[in-house]
């Protein structure tokens, strides 16, 4: 996955494909507002609404973001809508495995369609002839 660069102000900030440490920070923000449900099948809009929120958006942008200039502050007031939806945007684009996996995709992901006929009948070792 590519960077994605903002500029805002003097600062510039770049958003990664979060490590899992910074997806489980992510995930407990989502988890307060309740958008995982008993099943772990995501309502994307419930994700957007906690992240969104008066008091994850600045929690969020500090665990997604991070910003090139040492010593910065996580304060992201001067930050404009339009970069925050941005980021947002790219956020869950960056990171489209995770959310496939939690919204119910994980076993298309592992059908065995999509598994090689190598590793589908136990014991087979083309090697040992």
């Amino acid at each position: 996955m590519e960077d994605r660069m903002y500029q805002v102000g003097e600062k510039k900030y770049v958003q990664r494909e979060l490590s899992l440490k910074r997806f489980r920070m992510v995930l407990g923000i989502i988890n307060e507002f309740g958008a995982v449900d008993a099943v772990n099948v995501m309502d994307f809009k419930a994700v957007i609404n906690a992240i969104v929120s008066e008091c994850s958006v600045e929690r969020f942008l500090a665990i997604v973001l991070d910003c090139e200039e040492e010593n910065a502050s996580e304060e992201f007031d001067d930050l404009p809508m339009s970069i925050a939806a941005q980021v947002i945007t790219d956020f869950f684009a960056l990171n489209t495995a995770w959310f496939e996996i939690l919204s119910g995709q994980f076993k298309r992901l592992v059908e065995p369609s999509n598994v090689p006929e190598s590793r589908l009948t136990p014991g087979n070792n083309s090697s040992s002839k």
